[in-house]
């Protein structure tokens, strides 16, 4: 996840076709080894609206580096876990026989247990102050840094399980 974030933020720094590439391989890794990092595709369409690329309403969204980046996570994510399609029913069925054991927390409750039980109160402050103040100080490089953390959080508040693990793509950010 670090390294796709990495990727990410040279995305939306260049947006060159190389960091689209490189940010939808890593990404595309990540998902096949842990399904719920595939979230981390919302932080490279951040990472293109934000950046330096054309802003008309198709590109947005149906821009060519965009949907390269989408095709190319998708290929990686299959050849990392080929059998979800090579065997989908039993894919579908493992898949919901965990999400039977998922529940919705408290929106404190990652926070107060996982993080900072986790990484500790001192670290975990650390890390929302600092995050605010580089929201203060530079909200647009924040938004695509955060896009993945926050919204893997808001994730994890729905769909997730109390033990602390569930946080860890966290503990960087």
């Amino acid at each position: 996840v670090v390294l796709t974030m990495s990727a990410v933020y040279d995305l939306y720094l260049s947006g060159q076709t190389r960091h689209y590439i490189w940010a939808a391989m890593l990404g595309g890794v990540a998902a096949g080894f842990k399904y719920n990092a595939a979230v981390i595709a919302f932080s490279i369409f951040m990472a293109h609206l934000l950046g330096p690329s054309e802003k008309s309403v198709r590109s947005v969204f149906f821009g060519k580096k965009l949907m390269v980046s989408a095709g190319v996570m998708i290929a990686i994510y299959l050849i990392t876990n080929p059998f979800s399609v090579l065997d989908f029913s039993a894919f579908r069925d493992q898949l919901l026989s965990q999400a039977s054991a998922e529940r919705a927390f408290p929106i404190g409750y990652h926070m107060s247990y996982s993080l900072a039980e986790g990484i500790g109160l001192p670290m975990l402050l650390a890390a929302v102050l600092g995050g605010g103040w580089f929201f203060w100080t530079q909200a647009g490089p924040a938004v695509v840094v955060f896009s993945f953390p926050i919204l893997f959080y808001l994730l994890c508040l729905f769909v997730s399980q109390e033990h602390a693990r569930y946080m860890l793509p966290l503990a960087p950010f």
